[in-house]
């Protein structure tokens, strides 16, 4: 499953929150996850953490392909919506948005239904490996920057600054 850093039972205070925007899509899009290029006939690369499952280095696999201009396209609305002067306009980019967002979301959530015409759970779970992978190294760089972790979950972590600690977007734009 998706990996959490479970929090200690307290009360937090100034706590920086970090969310990865479009996570297991952009993974998906990225490491070329999809039922055709996971663990492939034509591969043997172990590319995927901790399952070494392969992926497919030949094609492009239909998953990303279909993603990829959804993630592009929302990205460019979340960047102009708050500019839309004419309300009507911005409720329909924002709706939009959230539209695309619910599909990205069931995208990822439909490659593990056991009965999806497309899905396949090795996807699933390398879409999974991948997200632990990259929150786990998202906190040693917290860490080392001279935040502590008081969160983390699936696509966000909550971190509180320690002495002398970087600028946090200083330490988001390097993670990112």
């Amino acid at each position: 499953g998706g990996f959490i850093f479970s929090p200690e039972p307290s009360i937090h205070y100034d706590v920086y929150e970090a969310d990865f925007a479009s996570l297991f899509p952009n993974i998906m899009v990225k490491k070329n996850i999809s039922p055709e290029t996971v663990c492939c006939s034509c591969c043997d690369n172990n590319r995927t953490p901790e399952l070494d499952y392969s992926i497919c280095e030949d094609q492009r696999g239909f998953i990303s392909e279909v993603l990829k201009p959804l993630i592009e396209d929302r990205q460019e609305m979340k960047e102009i919506v708050d500019n839309i002067e004419d309300e009507e306009r911005r409720r329909y980019v924002q709706g939009s948005i959230d539209a695309i967002k619910w599909l990205l979301v069931s995208c990822f959530g439909y490659m593990g239904h056991s009965h999806a015409s497309y899905g396949a759970i090795k996807c699933h779970q390398a879409i999974q490996a991948f997200d632990r992978e990259i929150m786990v190294q998202t906190k040693k760089m917290f860490e080392n920057s001279g935040y502590s972790v008081a969160q983390g979950i699936i696509d966000s972590i909550w971190v509180q600054e320690e002495d002398e600690a970087e600028k946090f977007e200083q330490v988001c734009q390097r993670i990112t």
